[in-house]
């Protein structure tokens, strides 16, 4: 797949294998360079070197939390601008609240709808991109 024909790249981190890999075949279906990673550093590794248009963090991940995930790619200079989308178990309020309080586009629980969830990051990829089509 040549760059042009990639609809963009997103990061998941999801330590759940099933789910992650539910993520990755339906993103890449959908046309998306898909980076997965299992715990915070490797995440942090992937966006280092490719930064992502959109990260879908999980929070409850070994090493270091998608919160603390996110405050690291804020950080750096080349991931500073990717949006980010928290994807989690966690329900409480004060959780959404502190994810969207650092900056996260959005916060949405499990279980979620697969489709829902790719308009999100596609929108989002075209809002950057200056792409939005309108009605």
């Amino acid at each position: 797949m040549t760059m042009e024909n990639i609809e963009g790249r997103v990061l998941i981190l999801e330590d759940d294998q099933d789910s992650a890999m539910l993520l990755r075949t339906w993103f890449e279906s959908q046309g998306y360079e898909v980076m997965l990673a299992a715990d915070g550093d490797q995440a942090l590794a992937l966006a280092e070197a490719n930064p992502p248009d959109v990260a879908v963090l999980d929070i409850l991940v070994p090493g270091k939390d998608g919160f603390e995930v996110f405050k690291q790619m804020r950080q750096r200079v080349d991931t500073r601008h990717t949006a980010v989308i928290f994807l989690t178990v966690r329900d409480e309020r004060d959780e959404m609240l502190r994810g969207l309080e650092m900056g996260a586009i959005d916060y949405v629980t499990k279980p979620y709808d697969l489709q829902t969830l790719g308009l999100r990051v596609r929108n989002l990829i075209e809002y950057a991109r200056g792409h939005m089509t309108t009605i």
